[in-house]
Parts: structure tokens; C-alpha cells; sequence
């Protein structure tokens, strides 16, 4: 839902920032928990694909909304320093929110 939901947020470009944090805490959790035991490379079950689009969701979150966004429209554009900072934030509450409340560690016997 998470995912369906940023996307559709960054398509209409409304809560950017947010969307990005959204994007951001969720490949973080993938990449940690499901992808990172199997390496690098996307087609052996790696973190590459996760990696980039935590990267291009920071990235987004510096850029600030295009020129057609809604976010843009309404005066809500947040952008460089104050973008990547809101999303930093919000990506690190999340992320921990989500590794809080169904992440469960293997009992190794």
C-alpha cells in the first residue's frame, strides 16, 4: 500500500518530500531484510534495484516537484537542503516504525 501510494503521490507531485520518505523507508527495509543476503546484483535476488530507487528517491527529495506539480501549484514545494533534510527525517521515523512493528528476527537454534 505504502508503495502504491508514494507512487501515486510523486506522479501527481503532491507531498513530494513525503512521498519520497515513503519510497526511501520502504526500499530500505527491502534491501536490509530481503534483499541483502543474496549481494549486489538484481538477478541473483540483490539489493541493486532497491539501491537505486532509495538513491533517486533522495535525489527527487533535493530536486524539489517539477514544474507542473501540484505541490509547485499550491506553494507546498519544499526543495535542496530543506528537501533531503524533511526527507532524511521522516525516512529514518518510518523505517524504524516499520522494522518496530513486523520485522522478527530468526530464532537460530
Amino acid at each position: 500500500m505504502t508503495e502504491i501510494g508514494a507512487g501515486a503521490l510523486l506522479a501527481v507531485g503532491l507531498f513530494t518530500s513525503l512521498a519520497c520518505a515513503a519510497v526511501l523507508s520502504v526500499m530500505l527495509v527491502a534491501g536490509l531484510l530481503g534483499h541483502r543476503p543474496h549481494g549486489f546484483f538484481v538477478f541473483k535476488e540483490g539489493y541493486e534495484y532497491v539501491l537505486v530507487l532509495g538513491v533517486l528517491a533522495v535525489t527527487l527529495g533535493v530536486w524539489g516537484p517539477g514544474e507542473y506539480a501540484v505541490d509547485t501549484a499550491a506553494d507546498l514545494a519544499v526543495a535542496g537542503w530543506s528537501g533531503v533534510g524533511l526527507v532524511l527525517a521522516v525516512t529514518v521515523v518510518a523505517t524504524g516504525g516499520l522494522l518496530a512493528a513486523f520485522w522478527r528476527p530468526r530464532e537460530t537454534t
